[in-house]
């Protein structure tokens, strides 16, 4: 411990804390995501814990928690009076899965997956052999699908497929499709062409039962 620069050494911790940090505010949007919380405020306004708790069928005590988390960390507002609320921009990202291409909150869902595959990867750091898709569980390939889906939905059918030349017509004519790596085969089912035959493919089986899509 000698020449340890202490201001040096206070600041790596700092910055070391900032990630368990981040961990447990991940943790809490995953909650926030599973739980409805998002939604019950989408549109909502300020809001207090007791009406969050009534909205949302929660214990009001855990939800004044989770709001105090959410405002100090910058991803809900704090009106004042003991009241939160997301805003639109807010909403977009975390609530409004269905027409929203920023929605990110569903990429949490990985959240618990990324637990309990710590303890296999500890023999893999040991082995050389790393972990099949499938390790990750539904859990962390509903998460996958959950984000990739609003780009899919909101990029890919109406921006991306046009600006490839005779694709769309090809398409609605009629044509066989092997969508490789298609995961939960969102992107395929988004397309939606009635002529055409869609093979979708992915060694992954857990894939084929999110429902994301």
């Amino acid at each position: 411990m000698t020449n340890l620069n202490m201001d040096v050494a206070m600041e790596f911790t700092e910055k070391l804390f900032g990630y368990l940090e981040g961990a447990v505010v991940s943790s809490l949007v995953y909650l926030g995501d599973a739980l409805g919380l998002y939604k019950a405020m989408q549109d909502a306004g300020p809001l207090t814990s007791h009406e969050l708790a009534a909205k949302s069928g929660l214990n009001e005590r855990w939800v004044r928690e989770w709001l105090r988390n959410q405002g100090a960390a910058g991803l809900i507002e704090y009106r004042g009076d003991d009241r939160f609320e997301l805003t639109a921009e807010q909403s977009a990202v975390l609530a409004d899965e269905e027409n929203s291409v920023l929605f990110s909150a569903g990429g949490f869902e990985s959240m618990p997956s990324m637990g309990f595959t710590l303890e296999p990867l500890k023999e893999s750091f040991r082995t050389g052999i790393g972990l099949p898709y499938d390790a990750q569980g539904e859990s962390g390939n509903h998460a996958v699908a959950r984000m990739l889906a609003p780009w899919f939905r909101h990029m890919l059918v109406p921006m991306i497929l046009p600006a490839l030349d005779g694709v769309v017509g090809r398409l609605e004519s009629g044509a066989k499709v092997a969508d490789v790596g298609c995961g939960a085969g969102i992107a395929g089912i988004a397309t939606r062409p009635p002529a055409s035959r869609m093979n979708l493919i992915n060694l992954c089986a857990c894939s084929f039962s999110s429902s994301a899509c």
